[in-house]
């Protein structure tokens, strides 16, 4: 622990000479890599790198108003005098406010020297849009006024959700006059705050860096926050999308010290629930904040011995003070299941007149991070190159080989931070490029900010083109990367996306795919709308389906590139954190795909908040798809769908399944820092049971439909849809004001099963029509509806049936009520085996009667008012949402010239000296032995054009030339002298020329090694008829003695002896016999004797 001090020590002086020019922008540094996997971009940023992701908004939700007594402040009866000057400001306050509090979820408990802050229940967020939800302690400073304030703050206990939850010591330019619960409060603030704090490490220079090195999300570290650009008119107004600024720099950096792996960590002890890997324990920190002629300035020192650990300065202090209030607060916050203990509280106070004047301001540099971020493989001969920098400055890209610049390629205006697209047409095998980028040199237009450099810079980017050999190419989990995409000679699925070109078809056979890292179709690997790429399931009898599992350890698969179609497949086991599925371009079709277990969202659409609109993920269908027990560490992140943050127009889900994810079944989120986003459409669809996972322990948001966010505006339109039995609400607009619902049905869920409200934008425009809301369980649980200066009759009117907690019942404005009698099923129970929620042949959702309305209580003819008119709640009838027509395909099957050989058509001796059994160990020197060998047919099924076949026609012993004719398929052979031989057959073959099979001139031969025995070594019973010379046939000629073995044996004088394995001759068994009586009968005599 010693020796991590004195290196965090060491670093962090490297660290302040750094910050001082390079501080980190979180909102900007996120420089990913899109031809590497997902993984790869959030462990390792590369200014090679070719993407940039949008930062999962950690702010994903807004909590009701939760309405309650304010609660009490208990007071210590010996309050500590804290060290101050003669100028004594107001006394010490406590007040909750923002997003997510309510009166029951903290405490404030003043002690002698300090205090107890808690925050619980998931009350509060520290966020960085700049309305943190928070218990504040705090006191109001003049704001001509230095001062210093010092503590030490104990981490009592805390529980792990999503990184929102934290502690600090906080300045701010304002805070409500009393308790805010549940609404918006927006304020700059400069913080020394124990929350989500990211880097990046270069191992090397051992410090922070903002270009390449190891990046590490700390889900809970430590670090400064400052949040400016907001004005101070109206603090629950939101503010104008990218008014916005948020700059954090890390105050710990042991991960780094420590060389862990790129990733996410935590360093807080006295944690509960689904901690990341921890690289300290710390508990307790003395922390403090100046305000000096210089600046703000932050200091985190060793609780024990005092030594300065790190320190940060944010010099544009007076960005803070430019309310028109006279003073500035500062104090100490709690968020989020968050209980800490200030003790030892100092706050000192000076005039800054006669204090040390403030030090000059150094120049910020920033490093240039020039990046080629388009694909190095290509299927496509005409390429789309991208390119990325941030300075403004002039490109010019060149062909390697020849120097020579590419077509109207030469001094490109680069605007920074915005992608560059290049159309160029690559030549056969590898197309090298030199990207040359000079920056602007009046870039950037600031104050304090430089290039650390302006010079040009070279950057050699290679694109291996290869189209491959079919259209329609087949992937199976044991493809290879040489393969080529036939049925016998299948591809590896991560091959067949690097040259995936327009129009082609990949097929997927059934079975796992493990990647132990994400999986990425990278930018420019586009289809075209007439010709889209199309990654589909192979059809099967069984309907198995292919599954993509990434272990627990990749980042699931993301798709960067236009007019692509995925079907049928299955994605699951991402890592913590980390999306099942991500689309992030534009025109993509995903239908039928089951996203299940991921560690964060089972289907996102989402794009780069470094993107303008214009950039973002557009017009994709997600279509049939289901989503469900996806989970986050802290349950509150993982929906089963969401298209939020960062996504352009004309995004549709329709006739999806959201069930059991941690947290909602759809997210439509927006944040103040991007602004809203375009409409989203969920038709067709179910939600239930959000909110907690089977088996898993934890609880999360559980809304059924989440429709906006951040009080902004987005026409989202929810149509003919059903929620139920999620643990909060069914439909939510999440404070989204404009939202659209038609034809939908919300029954039993947690919460409101209606909620359209506000946070802290002025008016709404909400538009509901045929909505029925109903309740079995929960009677007394009103809807949430709160219109603001907008026309109500777009709410209320008798189209509507909302939930009468007084009555209830289900009503609409004319007193209009439903029956249950009415409704076909209000059975939610799940038969065994399957979901209440399946299926129908065709792919449309089969609620099995579930709040679907009778017929005979529909208003089916005009003027009839008993019933409910066929407009009022979801209708699935077995045609919602038809699946589109399975594309066609053909997998190739590749002309089959397997050549015969001893495995697939072995030569056989069926018959030798006149065994069949064992024949091929009984052919025996001149006798006859049978040969069998069989036509060869090495395809399957219907040949294809180029399938060969082979026919045996002739053998022969190749040591002797001596042959034989086959006739129905075998040759009889006399076997020469003992010794070893090889058996060769030649074929003919034929070829299929793709109606009948000819005729081929090429000979195909097979060779078959056989030992043949001498006559002698004939086992016994197979001896040959007496008169018979076992040699050649000719009773008349002596046996034939080819090896000289008789004539060895009578030089060795054992001639007469038997052989192993031979048998005697008859004269010598009766010598034999007469010998052994003999040799009895004297035995027998000297016994007598």
């Amino acid at each position: 622990m010693d020796l991590i001090k004195k290196r965090i020590k060491y670093s962090a002086l490297m660290m302040n000479l750094l910050m001082l020019s390079t501080p980190i922008l979180t909102s900007v540094v996120e420089v990913a890599a899109n031809e590497q996997t997902v993984n790869e971009e959030n462990a390792h940023v590369n200014s090679e790198g070719t993407a940039i992701l949008e930062e999962e908004s950690t702010a994903s939700e807004e909590k009701d108003v939760e309405e309650g007594n304010d609660p009490m402040i208990k007071e210590s009866e010996n309050e500590k005098t804290e060290k101050q000057s003669d100028e004594v400001p107001e006394e010490w306050k406590g007040v909750v406010f923002g997003e997510s509090t309510s009166a029951s979820r903290y405490a404030i408990e003043p002690l002698e020297d300090g205090v107890r802050l808690s925050s619980t229940n998931n009350g509060g967020k520290f966020q960085s849009s700049g309305s943190d939800g928070m218990t504040y302690y705090y006191q109001a400073i003049p704001k001509d006024t230095n001062f210093r304030m010092r503590a030490t703050i104990e981490i009592e206990s805390w529980t792990y959700t999503n990184a929102q939850e934290g502690f600090a010591l906080m300045v701010r330019d304002t805070v409500p006059k009393d308790h805010l619960f549940g609404q918006a409060f927006y304020s700059n603030s400069f913080a020394i705050l124990g929350s989500r704090i990211e880097y990046v490490w270069d191992s090397d220079r051992q410090e922070v860096v903002s270009t390449n090195g190891s990046k590490y999300t700390m889900r809970l570290g430590l670090g400064t926050r400052a949040i400016t650009g907001i004005s101070s008119e109206d603090p629950q107004a939101a503010p104008a999308p990218g008014s916005v600024s948020v700059e954090t720099t890390p105050l710990e950096t042991s991960a780094g010290l420590l060389e862990k792996e790129a990733g996410s960590y935590n360093i807080f002890g006295n944690g509960h629930g689904n901690l990341f890997p921890a690289t300290d324990s710390i508990t307790k920190l003395d922390v403090e904040m100046k305000k000096t002629n210089t600046g703000l300035e932050a200091y985190y020192y060793d609780p024990e011995t005092g030594e300065e650990l790190a320190s940060d300065i944010m010099y544009d202090w007076e960005k803070l003070y430019a309310s028109d209030e006279s003073v500035i607060y500062a104090g100490f916050a709690a968020a989020r299941n968050m209980t800490i203990k200030v003790e030892g509280i100092e706050v000192a106070y000076s005039d800054p007149a006669t204090d040390p004047p403030g030090q000059e301001r150094p120049i910020r540099l920033i490093d240039p991070i020039y990046t080629v971020t388009s694909s190095n493989h290509s299927g496509n001969q005409d390429h789309t190159m991208s390119f990325r920098a941030n300075a403004d400055g002039l490109l010019t890209i060149k062909n390697q080989a020849t120097g020579e610049v590419l077509e109207n390629a030469k001094d490109l205006a680069i605007t920074a931070n915005r992608e560059f697209d290049y159309q160029t047409k690559l030549m056969e095998g590898t197309n090298e490029f030199t990207f040359s980028f000079t920056p602007d040199k009046n870039y950037p237009p600031e104050e304090y900010v430089e290039m650390a450099s302006y010079e040009t810079k070279e950057i050699l980017h290679t694109v291996d083109y290869r189209k491959p050999k079919y259209s329609t190419v087949y992937v199976t989990p044991e493809g290879s990367d040489t393969g080529n995409g036939s049925r016998q000679n299948p591809l590896s699925l991560t091959q067949a996306l690097r040259y995936a070109y327009a129009g082609q078809t990949i097929v997927l056979a059934p079975g796992t795919y493990s990647f132990e890292r994400g999986l990425t179709i990278p930018k420019g690997v586009n289809g075209t709308r007439e010709n889209p790429i199309q990654l589909i399931a192979e059809k099967n009898p069984e309907n198995k389906r292919p599954v993509l599992d990434f272990k627990g350890t990749g980042n699931g698969m993301t798709l960067f590139s236009h007019y692509w179609v995925l079907r049928g497949f299955d994605v699951t086991n991402s890592a913590a954190m980390q999306k099942g599925l991500q689309i992030s371009g534009n025109h993509n079709l995903i239908e039928e795909i089951h996203a299940y277990r991921n560690g964060n969202t089972g289907i996102q659409i989402s794009g780069s908040s470094n993107d303008p609109f214009e950039a973002w993920p557009a017009h994709n269908l997600v279509k049939n798809c289901t989503s469900f027990e996806n989970a986050d560490p802290g349950f509150e992140d993982a929906d089963g769908f969401a298209a939020k943050l960062t996504i352009g127009e004309g995004n549709v889900f329709d006739g999806c399944i959201a069930y059991h994810n941690a947290d909602d079944g759809w997210d439509l989120f927006a944040k103040n820092e991007t602004g809203s986003i375009g409409k989203v459409v969920i038709k067709n669809s179910v939600a239930y049971r959000n909110g907690w996972v089977p088996g898993v322990e934890g609880e999360g948001n559980g809304n059924g439909f989440k429709m906006g966010g951040s009080s902004l505006s987005g026409p989202h339109e929810l149509i003919n849809s059903l929620s139920f039995e999620n643990l909060a609400k069914g439909i939510d607009s999440n404070s989204g004001t404009d939202i659209i619902v038609n034809s939908s049905t919300s029954f039993n869920n947690g919460s409101y099963n209606v909620a359209l409200y506000t946070s802290s934008a002025g008016n709404t425009d909400f538009h509901a029509s045929g909505i029925l809301s109903f309740r079995t369980e929960n009677l007394e649980m009103r809807e949430q509806i709160r219109p603001l200066n907008q026309n109500e009759d777009q709410i209320y009117h008798s189209l509507n049936y909302y939930w009468n907690e007084r009555e209830k019942q289900s009503e609409n404005t004319l007193g209009h009520t439903v029956s249950k009698d009415w409704i076909e099923s209000l059975n939610t129970h799940s038969q065994e085996g399957q979901q209440p929620v399946t299926r129908y042949a065709n792919g449309s959702i089969h609620v099995h009667g579930l709040m679907q309305i009778k017929p005979e209580n529909r208003q089916t003819e005009k003027g009839r008012v008993d019933g409910l008119p066929l407009s009022v709640g979801a209708t699935f009838d077995g045609e919602t949402s038809p699946s589109s027509e399975y594309p066609e395909y053909a997998i190739v099957q590749e002309p089959n010239q397997t050549k015969p050989n001893e495995q697939n058509n072995p030569i056989i001796i069926q018959e030798a000296n006149g065994v069949t059994e064992n024949a091929e160990g009984n052919i025996i020197e001149l006798k006859p032995f049978t040969v069998s060998v069989s036509a060869f047919t090495p395809n399957q099924g219907t040949p294809v054009f180029e399938d060969m076949r082979y026919f045996p026609e002739k053998i022969q012993i190749v040591e002797t030339q001596s042959s034989a004719q086959f006739s129905n398929h075998t040759a009889i052979f006399s076997a020469p002298s003992k010794g070893e031989y090889t058996l060769e057959v030649t074929y003919r073959s034929e070829t299929f020329d793709g109606e009948k099979w000819v005729a081929h001139t090429e000979p195909v031969t097979q060779q078959k090694a056989i030992t043949v025995r001498e006559a002698v070594s004939v086992p016994p019973g197979t001896d040959e008829p007496e008169g018979e010379n076992p040699g050649n046939g000719s009773p008349n000629e002596k046996p034939s003695d080819p090896d000289g073995t008789a004539k060895e044996r009578e030089k060795d004088g054992a001639q007469g002896l038997p052989q192993t394995g031979e048998s005697n001759s008859p004269l010598l068994a009766v010598a034999g016999g007469i010998l052994l009586i003999g040799v009895a009968a004297y035995v027998m005599k000297q016994r007598k004797k």
